[in-house]
């Protein structure tokens, strides 16, 4: 029987089965942490390739400290940024498989040997990803970073998230290749990736946790503006793959949803994007009916029975495409007349 804890005697591989890629721009606080993660795996048979990108604290001077041959180690002469350097990280992996772990993140014990073994067993899938708890720049549990597991309709999902812990996932890099890498989409580079993949390719997340993913003031202020913008960008693919029309005023009322501040955006406005994207598939037939379709009723149900400027919900309850019997719950219907009379009692108009 195989043993892959123990695949190779010799560490020092020009063919090792995974490289684990970690891009390192400023990261001397967390790096030999996230490093000391990854080379105490019980799976052996990786290389890490750390790629410094233009580092100007002590990052270079924590990294060469660790001797151990699995790890290789490569400089970019300036500050290039996550497209170039992920980028970087593929063409110059030796591995079968890219795994992904950020400079601030740790990986866990079981992380490498659980990835392979079903990478291995499920040849049909490019990317898998997982679980992650969240820890703080103390290293303090402080939740769990859920990932949705119902892989059959993963690419359906996409429309209103992004699916994946990226630091979580493992890819094929055969597909990465296939596909002409990374985008220049950074900071959401890897979301973007993900997209294209699970538009031709089947994806995975597995139902443990596989990272602790850290949250702290670095990685929090990527949010404003990059993020967004290209979020945006890739919303609008999105639509221009449908077929949907691509206005900055839908771009706006999906990107509300997909970050949950409907409370931007009126009901009708969120109807008519809803009501595009079902129509447009319909004819294009990008997604799977049933299930983007159960997906939208399901956001429709949630945004009327909560909309905080709600006067009378049953109207826009049995829109004539939006409301499909076979999603029908009466449960709901309970919840949508009581919210209905609340909102007439208190005089709130949609």
């Amino acid at each position: 029987m195989l043993n892959i804890l123990n695949l190779r005697n010799n560490k020092e591989t020009d063919n090792p089965a995974i490289t684990v890629f970690m891009a390192a721009y400023n990261s001397g606080r967390f790096i030999k942490a996230s490093i000391q993660s990854v080379i105490a795996q019980g799976f052996d048979d990786f290389e890490l390739l750390i790629i410094n990108d233009g580092s100007t604290d002590d990052t270079l001077a924590i990294i060469e400290k660790f001797d151990d041959p699995r790890i290789r180690v490569l400089n970019n002469n300036t500050n290039k940024g996550l497209t170039y350097t992920r980028n970087r990280g593929w063409q110059e992996a030796k591995g079968k498989y890219l795994a992904i772990l950020d400079s601030d993140d740790i990986a866990l014990p079981d992380r490498l040997h659980v990835q392979y073994t079903f990478m291995e067993t499920n040849p049909d899938v490019a990317i898998c990803g997982g679980q992650a708890i969240i820890v703080d720049e103390n290293d303090r549990e402080i939740g769990m970073y859920p990932v949705p597991i119902n892989n059959e309709y993963l690419k359906e999902q996409t429309i209103f998230r992004n699916v994946f812990v990226n630091p979580s996932c493992i890819i094929r890099i055969d597909i990465i290749r296939k596909l002409g890498g990374y985008f220049d989409y950074a900071p959401a580079e890897d979301f973007e990736l993900s997209l294209r993949i699970l538009m031709t390719y089947r994806g995975a997340n597995l139902g443990v946790p596989l990272i602790k993913y850290r949250e702290h003031m670095g990685n929090a202020s990527i949010r404003s503006g990059k993020v967004i913008e290209q979020e945006k960008r890739i919303i609008s693919n999105i639509h221009k793959n449908l077929g949907v029309p691509i206005t900055d005023r839908l771009v706006k009322i999906h990107h509300a949803i997909f970050l949950w501040r409907t409370e931007e955006c009126s009901l009708y406005d969120i109807r008519e994007l809803f009501l595009s994207l079902i129509l447009t598939n319909r004819k294009r037939n990008i997604y799977d009916h049933s299930y983007l379709e159960a997906l939208i009723f399901d956001r429709w149900m949630m945004l009327l029975r909560n909309h905080k400027k709600l006067i009378s919900a049953l109207p826009l309850y049995f829109d004539k495409i939006l409301f499909q019997w076979r999603f029908f719950s009466w449960r709901d219907f309970r919840k949508m007349t009581k919210s209905s009379i609340k909102g007439v009692v208190t005089g709130k108009k949609v």
